[in-house]
């Protein structure tokens, strides 16, 4: 198996086995992929099955090296472990990011206008889909 994966999730055919009611996935994208980092397999999963178009990473090292290799759309991160030098790649290369954090106080705290934190994983595809409006309008205005 290759250290990371590239899936295109059918967005029409039946909804994963473990989804449940009311569980809200991504439309389809025109555009690059998702990157997502996560550090825990059970739900790393759960982040590939519910946002469709990712290349995903188990760490930071690995995000960075994918990071250099591919243009995402936008990113989430859900690791326990530091996520700095990440952080401010992707703030560099203007990728919008989405931080799952299960021990914020707030259920959504904006960091700056590309990085936002959310502390519960139903709140992340909402979230995305503003970031990248936000991206897109904002690029097209340019």
């Amino acid at each position: 198996m290759p250290e990371w994966e590239y899936r295109k999730i059918d967005l029409n055919g039946p909804p994963p086995r473990k989804a449940f009611l009311g569980q809200c996935r991504m439309p389809p994208l025109n555009q690059a992929p998702i990157l997502v980092v996560c550090d825990l397999a059970q739900l790393g999963g759960d982040l590939v099955s519910r946002i469709g178009h990712v290349v995903y990473a188990a760490n930071e090292d690995e995000a960075l090296q994918r990071l250099s290799q591919f243009k995402f759309t936008a990113a989430v991160l859900a690791t326990t472990s530091s996520q700095d030098r990440l952080t401010a790649a992707l703030v560099e290369k203007c990728v919008p990011c989405c931080i799952l954090d299960t021990a914020a106080s707030k259920p959504v705290n904006v960091a700056n206008q590309e990085t936002v934190v959310v502390y519960d994983i139903d709140l992340i595809v909402p979230t995305l889909q503003a970031l990248i409006a936000q991206r897109n309008k904002k690029m097209s205005n340019s």
